[in-house]
């Protein structure tokens, strides 16, 4: 889940409990956020007109995309190109 600025929280879908946060700093705001097809990544679209692409296992931030062009960017429509170009 994402929103606020609290970053990202992965679950765990079978016992409802937080596994992790996932935050590279305070201060944004999470708009939007996709998983990859296989689950191990996630990519988010923030407040600070970033992407930002993590590995869901551990939590590490793997690349952070700067400015993005304009508002209403899904990370979902872009989340595979973003992850072929920086994985």
């Amino acid at each position: 889940t994402g929103g606020g600025s609290a970053g990202l929280r992965v679950w765990d879908a079978h016992t409802g409990e937080s596994r992790r946060a996932l935050s590279s700093r305070t201060g944004y705001f999470v708009r939007e956020a996709d998983l990859s097809a296989d689950g191990s990544r996630v990519v988010s679209a923030d407040s600070d007109n970033t992407f930002r692409i993590w590995d869901v296992a551990t939590g590490r931030l793997l690349r952070q995309v700067e400015a993005f062009a304009a508002a209403g960017y899904a990370p979902g429509a872009i989340a595979g190109a973003l992850e072929a170009r920086f994985a």
